[in-house]
């Protein structure tokens, strides 16, 4: 099920249940439609209309069983890269990325800085994504990932959270990754 939220008049909206059956995705929008990435055990994409609801699914084997990627929308295509894969009950990262084009295809970009990241948000007409392990934060430009030198890194490591308002970006919350019992207060925040 999807569910739309209105802030206008603070209410949820049901969309129609397309029997996506998925979890750990992400998504992103492009346009009018919301690409919602594979997904634990999928091979596929699903292209979801937001107007009318309805939903198509897109063979995208290259990322079969990728969970949690970065996605983000790059001009009128949908940016995926990283994320793991479950194999033989453990999980496996992947640093691969690609673009997925509105005629369906799926073209091979440079690798991601590091396997598992949040992102992208964007900030000042910039997009940015940050690497859980070590908080270090990159920009995408020009199809490729830039490392920032900032004068301090986030002390959080394992970040759950990682959004903008405006041109500030902030990330936290989550815990340090291998202790899961270490939760994470702080939220951290650089404006651009």
């Amino acid at each position: 099920e999807i569910l739309i939220y209105n802030p206008n008049t603070d209410q949820w909206t049901a969309k129609a249940d397309n029997n996506m059956k998925r979890f750990l995705t992400s998504a992103a929008v492009v346009g009018s439609k919301a690409y919602i990435a594979v997904g634990r055990d999928q091979t596929t994409v699903v292209e979801y209309t937001m107007a009318t609801g309805a939903s198509r699914t897109i063979e995208a084997s290259t990322l079969a069983g990728v969970t949690l990627p970065v996605m983000f929308a790059n001009s009128d295509k949908c940016y995926i890269g990283g994320g793991f894969i479950l194999l033989n009950n453990r999980n496996v990262t992947t640093s691969s990325a690609f673009e997925l084009s509105t005629n369906d295809r799926l073209s091979g970009k440079p690798d991601m800085p590091q396997p598992q990241m949040r992102g992208g948000v964007v900030a000042n007409n910039r997009t940015f994504a940050i690497g859980i392990n070590d908080s270090r934060l990159f920009e995408f430009k020009n199809d490729q990932w830039s490392v920032l030198t900032l004068p301090a890194l986030p002390s959080v490591k394992g970040g759950r959270i990682f959004f903008s308002v405006g041109n500030t970006v902030y990330y936290g919350l989550g815990y340090t990754l291998g202790t899961p019992t270490d939760r994470n207060t702080e939220v951290w925040s650089i404006t651009f």
